[in-house]
């Protein structure tokens, strides 16, 4: 939210503000899904655009991920109920000219394995 405030690019955005009903494959009932940001922004080419944004961790993103990590087998049920909320927000982003977007721990922090520098070592005393 920080990062929202902080981006002259950034118009305006919103926590939780729209709800979105969507089929839960858990009980086969509607429930409501409210995306975690809605945020209006100046892109690189000078157009507004508008954006749902959902933040979770990689783990809950896909069942694949969520059946490999076995200790916390919740992921599982947790990422078959998110790709349901997120069909239903995709759906409700094209009908209303916005665009979606997921984001996770990989995403927001760019981790990955840097490189290792080469140190030289002053071997002659």
């Amino acid at each position: 939210m920080k990062y929202f405030d902080s981006k002259p690019d950034i118009l305006k955005w919103g926590s939780e503000e729209i709800s979105i009903p969507y089929l839960s494959p858990k009980d086969g009932q509607v429930h409501q899904y409210f995306p975690d940001f809605i945020i209006e922004y100046v892109d690189k080419d000078g157009n507004v655009q508008k954006e749902m944004v959902e933040v979770k961790p990689l783990v809950q993103t896909t069942k694949k991920l969520a059946e490999k990590n076995v200790k916390e087998n919740w992921h599982s049920a947790a990422a078959e109920t998110n790709e349901a909320k997120w069909k239903a927000a995709h759906d409700f982003c094209a009908a209303n000219g916005m665009k979606f977007r997921v984001l996770t721990e990989k995403s927001i922090f760019h981790q990955g394995v840097k490189a290792s520098r080469k140190t030289k070592v002053n071997t002659n005393g």
